[in-house]
């Protein structure tokens, strides 16, 4: 009813549709009043024992929970959130020079990156102790981390030497290539027949210092690689060739599949004949010719085809 009060205040009695209104407004009044949801009495006693409200959880670095591989965790030193000054004490000095040029490139590489993941964390760390905490004992942080960059520094002088050294031989190597190479061919070829396994040992120091040849190409062959492989190829079978039939039907290699056998045969002239023999079947085959442009093309093909077969027979064995 006292909705109905209300619209009579608000709409005039001479209205257009008031006793309509009117009359609406009373039922859905009187419907809403009949229809109101009530709690069951037991609520309180039905789910009182279930529910209870705990206080809230203060924010921790505890109540958070960090996988132990988690790559953040590179930048704290043993998962400590701070380490105190003392622990940096006895950090230690940097490094000399003289003692980084007796490293390896390996060893130097590690060594750079060591440094610079500690460097990381004393910077997360001084951080901290610039902008949150007390300066007290930050010079030891900044004081190890001059040390590590003192190291870096004389690291990066070490490589240069290096580089520069590098350059020089270059340079004088190409003064000197033809004498150098002409020295060693005179030596390897007049050597006496009981040196052979001495000699095979040189020619395999000689083609990996002086001409970068590495016989299993873990990187392809170039086309450095393949002039190298002519030139090691021909002083081989210039050493072992013999006056054997079989040699007389061979000749000379015809293309870069040959000259590729005679590289990898044995260093020894039963190793050289057998190449030879094998060379020999090969052209039976009639093989298609291969042309300049396609030499270092073709000797990739064979080097990833015997790697393949090399992986296969260690998979069956295994």
């Amino acid at each position: 009813m006292n909705s109905v009060k209300q619209l009579r205040t608000i709409i005039p009695r001479g209205s257009r549709g008031f006793h309509q209104t009117l009359a609406s407004t009373a039922r859905l009044a009187n419907s809403t009043k009949n229809n109101k949801t009530k709690a069951p009495k037991n609520i309180e006693r039905e789910f009182s024992g279930k529910f209870k409200i705990l206080p809230p959880i203060a924010p921790k670095a505890s109540n958070i929970k960090v996988k132990d591989d988690h790559p953040l965790w590179q930048f704290f030193s043993h998962k400590k959130f701070l380490r105190a000054p003392e622990d940096l004490a006895n950090a230690g000095r940097p490094w000399a020079v003289s003692e980084l040029r007796r490293k390896s490139f390996d060893d130097l590489h590690t060594l750079w990156y060591v440094c610079l993941k500690e460097r990381n964390i004393l910077s997360r760390e001084d951080h901290l102790l610039s902008n949150y905490l007390s300066d007290t004992g930050s010079f030891a942080y900044k004081r190890l981390n001059e040390n590590l960059h003192e190291t870096m520094q004389r690291i990066r002088h070490v490589l240069a030497e290096r580089h520069h050294a590098h350059e020089a031989a270059l340079e004088s190597f190409e003064e000197q290539k033809n004498q150098i190479f002409g020295q060693f061919k005179s030596r390897y070829l007049e050597a006496d027949e009981s040196r052979d396994e001495d000699l095979g040992l040189q020619l395999e120091r000689f083609q990996l210092a002086y001409l970068g040849l590495n016989s299993k190409f873990p990187h392809g062959v170039s086309q450095k690689d393949v002039n190298s492989i002519k030139f090691i190829s021909e002083l081989k079978f210039t050493r072992f060739k013999s006056d054997t039939d079989n040699m007389k039907a061979f000749g000379q290699p015809k293309d870069i599949a040959e000259t590729f056998m005679i590289f990898q045969a044995h260093h020894s002239d039963k190793g050289v004949e057998e190449a030879v023999v094998s060379i020999l079947e090969y052209r039976e085959s009639a093989p298609s010719e291969i042309t300049p442009e396609q030499e270092q093309i073709v000797l990739n093909n064979i080097v990833k085809t015997e790697r393949a077969k090399q992986v296969s027979e260690a998979e069956e064995q295994s």
